[in-house]
């Protein structure tokens, strides 16, 4: 399955469930015909390095209104251009009034593949790391110095190395981001022999990562999308991601509810786990897409 394709099969669904988490509203299967019609802005974050980024803002913002702001984090072997091309995200911010926001990974030192996030790096995962969950953060406060951004309503999502960034970053800002939603990504703290040779580290591993870097007392939401076939990132991730959440945050590991979120084909199986106050803390959305190794 080539990059262009998997990423297709992702797009529908991540899409819409990210809508259903953050937006609360409905999407429908006519989404994929649509065309965005706002205003694509670039430009460089000079954090610990120079990093570029964009930003969409739909025709229907007029800066009078506080609107949702949605960061998206591209995987690896691909940038911020392949991210607004094909994940339709430009869509639910003009069908939403919702700034998007694209950073790209843009340069790095480490030995990794080509664009992947460093999410296995403990400075690019660690607030005050001088790293890029701390780029990502202050490129996010500087949007809102330059757009009305909701303070209650600001998302990151990503996927792959993306999804496994979204996780880290959402868990070290956990005061600042309203909700994340991770596709394809990994639990915190988890290294590249994850997905090199699947080799995970335990629950517990990732319960004490976690809270090792929770900083505020503030449990974020989490929306995580799985595909049952993905042979990259396998479903053991999800796994983690929502048993270690849930478990730093007292709550049950048994689901709340479950329902068929199946469409165009695909079978999915959506489940929602509550915090101890009875709303939403975990959603986990896994799906059967086609069978795949993607880039991570």
């Amino acid at each position: 399955m080539t990059k262009g394709k998997e990423i297709n099969r992702y797009k529908s669904i991540a899409c819409k469930a990210l809508v259903s988490l953050a937006l609360t509203i409905t999407a429908t299967d006519s989404i994929a015909a649509m065309t965005g019609s706002g205003d694509v802005y670039s430009d460089t974050y000079q954090g610990s390095r120079d990093r570029e980024y964009k930003v969409y803002v739909p025709q229907s913002y007029d800066g009078t209104t506080a609107v949702p702001m949605i960061m998206a984090l591209h995987g690896c072997v691909m940038n911020n251009t392949d991210a607004l091309d094909l994940w339709n995200l430009d869509l639910i911010a003009d069908q939403n009034n919702v700034i998007l926001v694209l950073p790209y990974v843009t340069s790095f030192t480490e030995m990794r593949s080509d664009d992947c996030w460093g999410y296995w790096f403990a400075n690019h995962v660690q607030e005050g790391g001088n790293g890029e969950v701390d780029d990502i953060y202050n490129l996010a406060v500087q949007i809102e110095s330059q757009y009305n951004i909701d303070s209650k309503r600001r998302y990151i999502t990503g996927i792959s190395s993306g999804g496994a960034m979204a996780v880290a970053a959402g868990i070290a800002y956990n005061d600042y981001w309203a909700a994340a939603a991770p596709v394809a990504g990994l639990p915190y703290g988890d290294g590249s022999s994850s997905v090199t040779a699947d080799q995970f580290q335990s629950l517990q591993f990732h319960i004490d990562k976690i809270n090792a870097e929770l900083n505020h007392s503030r449990a974020i939401p989490m929306l995580v999308v799985q595909s049952s076939n993905d042979t990259t990132v396998l479903p053991k991730a999800m796994e983690l991601i929502r048993d270690s959440q849930l478990s730093v945050w007292g709550a049950d590991l048994n689901s709340d509810a479950s329902e068929n979120c199946s469409s165009e084909g695909i079978a999915c199986t959506l489940k929602t786990y509550n915090g101890t106050d009875g709303t939403p803390l975990v959603t986990t959305m896994l799906y059967a897409g086609v069978e795949a190794k993607t880039a991570t």
